[in-house]
Order: C-alpha cells, then sequence, then structure tokens
C-alpha cells in the first residue's frame, strides 16, 4: 500500500513543479520603480524545478530497486534498453516464440525511464510464460518524437496480462511503472490473445519521427 501512494506522488511531483512554476510567473507584480525582490524569480522557479525532477529521478530509481525481489542484486548496475535483446533471448530460450521490432529513431533515454520501459516489457512476458501457451509473441519498441511506445502483443488466447495483484504485481504493476515517469499503459484482450502498450514521455525532444 505504502509504494502504491509513493509511485503516485513521485508521479505527480513533475507536475507540481510545473504549475507552481507557472503560477509564480503569472503573480509576478509589476514594479513601476525601487526595491524588485520577485526580479529574479523566473530563474530561481527553474533551479527549483531542475532539482525538483533531479531528486525524482533518483526517488524512481530508488523505487525500482524496492520492486525488484533479488536483494541481494540491488546494487548492482540497473538494465536498460541496450539489454532488451538479451531479456528477449532469455525467455526465447524457453520455448517461447518471441520476436523483437524497433522503429523510429533509437536514442539513449533518461534512466528512469529506460528502467520503466525494460522492467514492463519484463512482466508482460512473464506473464505471457505463465499464464498462456502463444505461438506468436511480438516486442515493439517505437521511438516517437515525444513518447516511447511500448507494445507487447501475444495469441494465446487472452491471458497475456496475469492477475492483478498476483505474482509480480501484474498489470497494477505495469501501471505504476508507466505512472511513474508520467505516461499510461493500456492492457487489454484482443481476438486471439491479450496486448500491452505503455506511452512514456521522453525527455528531450530529438528531430526523429513523430508517432504513428
Amino acid at each position: 500500500m505504502w509504494s502504491h501512494g509513493l509511485h503516485l506522488s513521485v508521479a505527480s511531483g513533475p507536475r507540481c513543479a510545473r504549475r507552481r512554476r507557472a503560477r509564480g510567473r503569472g503573480l509576478r507584480p509589476r514594479w513601476e520603480s525601487g526595491f524588485r525582490p520577485w526580479a529574479d524569480d523566473g530563474e530561481t522557479l527553474e533551479r527549483v524545478e531542475v532539482n525538483a525532477e533531479q531528486s525524482l529521478a533518483e526517488l524512481r530509481r530508488i523505487l525500482g530497486l524496492l520492486r525488484t525481489p533479488d536483494n541481494g542484486a540491488q546494487w548492482r548496475p540497473q538494465p536498460s534498453l541496450g539489454r532488451l535483446d538479451e531479456l528477449v533471448s532469455e525467455y526465447r530460450t524457453t520455448g517461447m516464440p518471441v520476436r523483437l521490432e524497433i522503429t523510429g529513431t533509437a536514442r539513449p533515454l533518461a534512466g528512469g525511464l529506460e528502467l520503466s520501459a525494460y522492467r514492463i516489457v519484463e512482466e508482460a512476458l512473464t506473464n505471457v510464460l505463465k499464464h498462456t501457451d502463444p505461438t506468436r509473441v511480438a516486442v515493439t519498441l517505437h521511438y516517437g518524437r515525444t513518447h516511447l511506445r511500448v507494445t507487447v502483443e501475444d495469441d494465446g488466447g487472452g491471458g497475456g496480462g496475469g492477475a492483478e495483484g498476483g505474482g509480480g504485481h501484474g498489470i497494477l504493476g505495469m501501471r505504476e511503472r508507466a505512472a511513474v515517469t508520467g505516461g499510461s499503459l493500456d492492457a487489454r484482450r484482443t481476438a486471439d490473445g491479450f496486448v500491452v502498450t505503455a506511452r512514456l514521455p521522453v525527455s528531450e525532444i530529438g528531430e526523429v519521427e513523430d508517432e504513428a
């Protein structure tokens, strides 16, 4: 329960900081002359927002450690999307017919976002392994201009989402990981299986293609 509340607090933190910054700009008085105590409030609020974002990034990393069952490995470097090939290969050795496709212009993203995306894929594949017997599993990463879209789809009959609150936190855990980044996650049955789709906002906007 406490971890769920902490996740929500961390997810809402950047939005609160941005609202305070905007409100501070709106309340800036117009001084005709003399002493101007709020003359540098814009710069100060920008520093506050930057510091808040850095602190929240560290909190997200800590939350990722707390949600990892292997406490003995908690000080190892956290996995990134660069290791997604290895993860997919591990599941392939179990007999799962899984493939990985990357579209858009791939580039390094914030560590917390990459970790969340990696864990979402890991959780979704674990649920497929536990609850279905698919003939096809597709993991797709699409690097868009403003969002990273993560999709895991199978044709195993519709059980790939796992149970809410079950082992590995199921759909709820994946939604929390998406929310921590300011993103969202949809999980639903399809005609022949199950699909999990996460949309995670990227921190920088580069010259890359728009969302499909």
